[in-house]
Protein backbone atom coordinates (compact mmCIF):
# COMPACT_ATOMS: atom_id res chain seq x y z
CA UNK A 1 0.00 0.00 0.00
CA UNK A 2 1.33 3.49 -0.87
CA UNK A 3 2.03 6.26 1.74
CA UNK A 4 -1.23 8.56 -0.56
CA UNK A 5 -3.03 4.89 -0.07
CA UNK A 6 -2.49 5.03 3.39
CA UNK A 7 -3.37 8.35 4.16
CA UNK A 8 -6.51 7.89 2.32
CA UNK A 9 -7.70 4.63 4.21
CA UNK A 10 -7.17 7.15 7.12
CA UNK A 11 -9.09 9.62 5.91
CA UNK A 12 -12.12 7.70 5.33
CA UNK A 13 -12.13 6.28 8.97
CA UNK A 14 -11.95 9.50 10.47
CA UNK A 15 -14.95 10.28 8.57
CA UNK A 16 -16.76 7.20 9.38
CA UNK A 17 -16.19 8.21 13.03
CA UNK A 18 -17.44 11.03 12.69
CA UNK A 19 -20.41 9.43 10.59
CA UNK A 20 -21.54 6.84 12.94
CA UNK A 21 -21.14 9.64 15.76
CA UNK A 22 -23.41 12.04 13.93
CA UNK A 23 -26.41 8.88 13.55
CA UNK A 24 -26.05 8.22 16.92
CA UNK A 25 -26.81 11.82 18.26
CA UNK A 26 -29.11 11.75 15.42
CA UNK A 27 -31.27 8.51 16.49
CA UNK A 28 -30.75 9.24 19.95
CA UNK A 29 -31.74 12.57 20.00
CA UNK A 30 -33.00 13.67 16.74
CA UNK A 31 -30.38 16.16 16.77
CA UNK A 32 -27.49 16.49 14.12
CA UNK A 33 -24.91 17.16 17.08
CA UNK A 34 -26.11 16.78 20.66
CA UNK A 35 -24.10 19.65 22.67
CA UNK A 36 -21.89 17.69 24.79
CA UNK A 37 -22.05 13.96 22.31
CA UNK A 38 -18.22 13.83 22.63
CA UNK A 39 -18.02 14.08 26.22
CA UNK A 40 -21.01 11.53 26.57
CA UNK A 41 -19.71 8.92 24.00
CA UNK A 42 -16.26 9.05 25.11
CA UNK A 43 -17.22 8.56 28.56
CA UNK A 44 -19.62 5.51 27.22
CA UNK A 45 -17.09 4.39 24.49
CA UNK A 46 -13.45 3.95 26.91
CA UNK A 47 -14.86 3.85 30.23
CA UNK A 48 -18.34 1.65 30.01
CA UNK A 49 -20.28 4.27 31.39
CA UNK A 50 -24.24 3.48 31.31
CA UNK A 51 -25.48 3.63 27.36
CA UNK A 52 -29.00 5.09 28.03
CA UNK A 53 -28.30 7.95 25.84
CA UNK A 54 -31.12 10.09 24.89
CA UNK A 55 -34.10 8.07 23.29
CA UNK A 56 -33.07 4.77 24.12
CA UNK A 57 -29.94 2.15 24.83
CA UNK A 58 -27.22 2.79 22.27
CA UNK A 59 -26.39 -0.94 21.40
CA UNK A 60 -22.65 -2.00 22.75
CA UNK A 61 -22.07 -2.64 18.66
CA UNK A 62 -21.58 0.57 17.74
CA UNK A 63 -19.79 1.61 20.89
CA UNK A 64 -17.15 -1.09 20.28
CA UNK A 65 -17.20 0.56 16.57
CA UNK A 66 -16.52 3.78 17.76
CA UNK A 67 -13.70 2.79 20.05
CA UNK A 68 -12.23 0.30 16.78
CA UNK A 69 -12.07 3.73 14.69
CA UNK A 70 -10.97 6.10 17.63
CA UNK A 71 -8.16 3.47 18.10
CA UNK A 72 -6.86 3.04 13.71
CA UNK A 73 -7.49 6.70 13.72
CA UNK A 74 -5.89 7.96 17.00
CA UNK A 75 -8.49 10.69 16.97
CA UNK A 76 -12.10 11.66 18.10
CA UNK A 77 -14.11 14.51 16.91
CA UNK A 78 -15.48 17.46 18.67
CA UNK A 79 -17.63 20.70 18.38
CA UNK A 80 -16.06 23.28 20.50
CA UNK A 81 -17.90 25.99 19.26
CA UNK A 82 -21.28 24.11 18.94
CA UNK A 83 -21.59 25.24 15.35
CA UNK A 84 -22.97 21.56 14.42
CA UNK A 85 -19.03 21.29 12.69
CA UNK A 86 -16.74 19.12 14.30
CA UNK A 87 -13.08 19.41 13.92
CA UNK A 88 -10.67 16.26 14.74
CA UNK A 89 -8.33 15.92 17.91
CA UNK A 90 -6.09 13.61 18.32
CA UNK A 91 -7.04 10.85 21.54
CA UNK A 92 -4.48 11.21 23.51
CA UNK A 93 -6.29 15.12 23.54
CA UNK A 94 -9.69 13.37 24.02
CA UNK A 95 -8.72 11.16 26.54
CA UNK A 96 -7.26 14.23 28.55
CA UNK A 97 -11.08 15.61 27.88
CA UNK A 98 -12.92 13.99 28.54
CA UNK A 99 -11.92 10.96 30.74
CA UNK A 100 -13.74 13.04 33.58
CA UNK A 101 -17.49 13.75 34.50
CA UNK A 102 -17.83 17.41 35.23
CA UNK A 103 -20.39 18.80 37.60
CA UNK A 104 -21.92 21.70 39.13
CA UNK A 105 -22.02 22.50 42.44
CA UNK A 106 -24.37 24.49 44.84
CA UNK A 107 -22.39 27.76 44.16
CA UNK A 108 -21.98 27.58 40.47
CA UNK A 109 -18.60 25.98 40.57
CA UNK A 110 -17.38 22.90 38.34
CA UNK A 111 -16.05 20.11 39.61
CA UNK A 112 -14.93 17.14 38.31
CA UNK A 113 -13.90 12.98 39.04
CA UNK A 114 -12.64 10.68 37.10
CA UNK A 115 -15.16 7.47 36.73
CA UNK A 116 -12.84 4.93 39.19
CA UNK A 117 -13.12 8.08 41.84
CA UNK A 118 -16.55 8.25 41.61
CA UNK A 119 -17.02 3.97 42.12
CA UNK A 120 -14.71 4.04 44.97
CA UNK A 121 -16.16 7.45 46.72
CA UNK A 122 -19.55 5.61 46.72
CA UNK A 123 -17.65 2.14 47.74
CA UNK A 124 -16.38 3.66 50.46
CA UNK A 125 -19.42 5.35 51.38
CA UNK A 126 -21.42 3.83 54.43
CA UNK A 127 -25.29 3.55 54.15
CA UNK A 128 -25.46 6.39 57.18
CA UNK A 129 -23.40 8.99 54.78
CA UNK A 130 -26.39 8.85 52.68
CA UNK A 131 -29.54 11.40 53.04
CA UNK A 132 -33.10 9.92 51.41
CA UNK A 133 -35.29 12.69 49.37
CA UNK A 134 -38.13 11.98 47.11
CA UNK A 135 -38.84 14.17 43.91
CA UNK A 136 -41.32 14.29 42.29
CA UNK A 137 -41.45 15.93 38.44
CA UNK A 138 -45.09 17.57 37.33
CA UNK A 139 -44.51 15.69 34.27
CA UNK A 140 -43.63 12.52 35.60
CA UNK A 141 -46.10 10.21 37.42
CA UNK A 142 -43.97 7.99 39.68
CA UNK A 143 -42.01 9.64 42.05
CA UNK A 144 -38.21 9.39 42.02
CA UNK A 145 -36.26 8.66 45.15
CA UNK A 146 -32.96 9.90 45.78
CA UNK A 147 -29.99 9.52 48.28
CA UNK A 148 -27.24 11.91 48.44
CA UNK A 149 -24.11 11.77 49.69
CA UNK A 150 -23.67 14.23 52.72
CA UNK A 151 -20.41 15.08 52.64
CA UNK A 152 -20.60 15.99 48.88
CA UNK A 153 -24.50 16.58 47.52
CA UNK A 154 -23.06 16.31 44.00
CA UNK A 155 -23.15 11.93 44.11
CA UNK A 156 -26.51 10.76 44.12
CA UNK A 157 -27.97 7.54 43.86
CA UNK A 158 -31.47 7.95 42.18
CA UNK A 159 -34.12 5.71 40.68
CA UNK A 160 -37.87 5.19 40.13
CA UNK A 161 -40.32 3.22 41.60
CA UNK A 162 -41.02 1.47 38.92
CA UNK A 163 -37.06 0.24 38.31
CA UNK A 164 -34.89 -2.07 39.83
CA UNK A 165 -31.63 -0.62 39.52
CA UNK A 166 -30.08 2.39 40.84
CA UNK A 167 -28.01 5.17 39.07
CA UNK A 168 -25.45 6.14 40.65
CA UNK A 169 -24.89 10.04 39.29
CA UNK A 170 -22.12 12.63 39.73
CA UNK A 171 -24.23 16.08 38.90
CA UNK A 172 -26.44 15.04 36.21
CA UNK A 173 -24.42 12.02 34.76
CA UNK A 174 -25.32 8.05 35.04
CA UNK A 175 -21.53 6.81 36.25
CA UNK A 176 -22.50 3.30 36.69
CA UNK A 177 -26.40 0.76 37.68
CA UNK A 178 -25.66 -0.42 41.31
CA UNK A 179 -27.80 -2.11 43.67
CA UNK A 180 -27.16 -0.70 46.87
CA UNK A 181 -28.84 -3.47 49.60
CA UNK A 182 -29.18 -0.74 52.08
CA UNK A 183 -31.12 1.74 50.17
CA UNK A 184 -35.10 1.50 50.45
CA UNK A 185 -37.84 3.47 49.44
CA UNK A 186 -39.33 5.38 52.53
Amino acid sequence: MTDAEREELEQYRRQDLLRRMRTISQDQWAKGWMKGLEHDLYLMTFHDAPADYGMSVIEPAALAALKRLAELTQTWWVDEEGSGNPTVVSLDDAARRFSKVVAEDERGALRSMSIPEVKEAYQNAAAEDWEHETIRLPWDQSARHAYRLRSNPLFSLQRRDSEDDWELRFGKTVVAYVSPTWARIH
